[in-house]
């Protein structure tokens, strides 16, 4: 297994409760992955700052649950001792080889996988892959007119550490992201000036959903995905009111064709005055920032929020991502490679919360495949749904930049139940097939 973040170590415990001689590569140097880092060269970094957006009990770990103690949403460092003890607790450290970093892997005829890392090189039969949905910093494309004559400071989130690179100084922060609501309320609470420049506009969910977490809520009667959407947007309406009295324009598109943004302290931020909303840049000058309405306001630091390029540069082409989402492979079920069944991920999903829950879901799917108790559909089959997957996902989230990622957890953690009960239906008759042959 590649990646041993919140993701990696919830599927390789999955995989060893099954019996599977399953261990986990991380080229950082502490487990937990984005919530820990805090040297770009090994990826996403956690800024001081950074707390989940996911609410404690949703993000927890389906055998252990999140410490009372924590607060509704946790820090970063409070995520990542979560994650410290979740390993502890099951005895996964000695599965885990900290600061190796993957090089490549190759697949030979068989299927089985020779994986170089920064340490030597392993023979494996099968390849997990959990290294998530961020990955190289994306900036804006194509680039913005007047970048070479900026003189100011410009950032990626990518190398943010906290506020005291922001105290100051008049600050933009570009990007409708969740990074790009912590830096926008970093900046209104810091800097000098705070703009927060959003390119469509957001919907927004509160963190606290008439005295409940969010995303601890659900319809009370089962609804198709169109119906859940509708009562969540009356549900954020009533309780938020209109966009327009925090000063923020109408959204060029429906509610929930993105994630909604979950943040009542940057409606407060803006509310009060100490952030202010602009369109998207439309040119730089020596000393200021032009938007497409034709306001100038004058900034010494852009801060990009602009997202990230999924990419795997240890896989071989052919199992990358072959078109320009910079969003991975296509995947059956977000989870399985349809021309090397050997090769899986987990965690590479954006359900709008974190992934711990998703990750275990899917690590019993991809246990059960190696176990040889699920079999997958076959290789015509499995082509044609992950091109009928993406054609949903496209339906719901039209918004979306990375819409191969999208999931409603709503939806997709019953569809894996399903999916792994059909395999193993596939995986008996099978079974049984081959016992009446012989």
């Amino acid at each position: 297994m590649i990646g041993a973040g919140s993701a990696g170590i919830a599927a390789l415990k999955t995989l060893r409760d099954r019996g599977l001689d399953a261990h986990a590569v991380e080229r950082g140097p502490r487990i937990g992955g984005r919530w820990v880092n805090d040297d770009p060269a090994l990826g996403p970094v956690a800024y001081r700052t950074l707390h989940s957006a996911t609410s404690r009990d949703a993000l927890a770990y389906s055998d252990l649950a999140a410490p009372r103690q924590l607060p509704v949403f946790p820090s970063a460092q409070q995520v990542t001792a979560y994650c410290e003890q979740y390993v502890d607790t099951f005895g996964l450290r000695d599965r885990i080889s900290l600061g190796e970093s993957v090089e490549r892997a190759e697949r030979d005829e068989r299927g089985h996988w020779t994986v170089t890392t920064s340490a030597g090189t392993r023979q494996v039969e099968a390849l997990v892959v959990a290294t998530g949905p961020f990955g190289v910093p994306r900036w804006p494309e194509p680039p913005i007119p007047g970048l070479s004559t900026f003189t100011g400071e410009l950032l990626h989130v990518h190398d943010y550490r906290g506020p005291q690179q922001l105290a100051g100084k008049k600050v933009v922060v570009v990007g409708v992201g969740t990074s790009a609501v912590d830096l926008a309320c970093d900046a209104a609470e810091h800097a000098d000036a705070a703009l927060h420049s959003m390119r469509r506009g957001a919907w927004f969910l509160p963190e606290i959903l008439f005295g409940r977490p969010a995303d601890r809520w659900r319809p009370p009667v089962p609804m198709s995905w169109k119906a859940r959407r509708s009562f969540f947007a009356r549900a954020a309406a009533a309780q938020l009111g209109p966009l327009s009295a925090y000063g923020i324009a109408h959204p060029g598109h429906g509610y929930g064709e993105v994630h909604p943004l979950r943040s009542g302290r940057l409606l407060s931020h803006f509310a009060h005055g100490q952030l202010t909303t602009r369109p998207s840049i439309a040119r730089l000058h020596e000393d200021a920032v032009e938007f497409i309405d034709g306001r100038i306001d004058p900034a010494d630091l852009i801060v990009f929020c602009t997202g990230w390029h999924v990419e795997h540069p240890f896989l071989p082409d052919d199992y990358r991502s072959p078109d320009d989402q910079h969003a991975g492979p296509p995947l059956l079920m977000r989870v399985f490679h349809p021309q090397a069944p050997e090769l899986a991920f987990a965690g590479l999903v954006d359900a709008g919360t974190v992934s711990m829950p998703i990750a275990e879901a899917q690590g019993r799917l991809i246990a059960d495949h190696l176990c040889g108790d699920y079999h997958l559909p076959d290789e015509p089959e499995r082509s044609a749904r992950v091109a009928e997957e993406e054609a949903v996902s496209r339906e719901r989230y039209p918004a979306a930049r990375r819409v191969r990622l999208q999931v409603d957890p709503l939806d997709y953690m019953p569809a894996l139940e399903r999916e792994r009960r059909a395999g193993r239906e596939r995986a008996r008759a099978a079974r049984s097939a081959s016992a009446s042959r012989t």
